[in-house]
């Protein structure tokens, strides 16, 4: 009885992505006007010029919290150094703060090494954090937390 439903279930499904178009996939040809013009899109490059660079800030605040001495620090880092936070070597990347007129939001490029104790680096940590969304994008560790706070100039 389950083999007759798991093949009628496939056999299903095959119908369903045979006949339905918005499944099928679109090869498209080399002298597409479309694909001329996304070839076209991928081939230009960002330029700095075109990144407002008002809103990047000079100093990334976060907030360090040492679970087994249960003890938060504020933790004040200039972007491009690095400091040390127990066994943690923590440097800011970049620091962006959005303009007064949207939502508040602080965004902060971060790169987290450890050390154990043998002086063996690892890095456990490489991306945004976002003030507006600790919970996702913290660093949780077995004794450190990390949580960014805001950019300052």
């Amino acid at each position: 009885m389950k083999k007759d439903n798991i093949i009628l279930a496939l056999i299903t499904l095959i119908l369903i992505f045979s006949t339905n178009e918005s499944f099928a996939f679109n090869i498209p040809e080399k002298n597409d006007p479309q694909n001329i013009a996304t070839e076209n899109l991928e081939n230009q490059k960002l330029t700095i010029d075109k990144i407002d660079q008002s809103n990047f800030s000079g100093t990334a605040i976060l907030q360090g919290l040492n679970k087994v001495m249960a003890k938060t620090s504020e933790l004040r880092i200039k972007v491009g150094e690095q400091i040390e936070f127990g066994k943690l070597t923590i440097k800011a990347k970049k620091c962006w703060r959005s303009p007064p007129e949207q939502r508040p939001e602080n965004k902060i490029l971060l790169e987290i090494v450890e050390s154990d104790n043998d002086g063996i680096k690892k890095t456990i940590f490489y991306g945004w954090m976002f003030s507006s969304s600790p919970s996702i994008s913290g660093l949780e560790h077995p004794i450190y937390d990390i949580a960014a706070i805001e950019c300052k100039n």
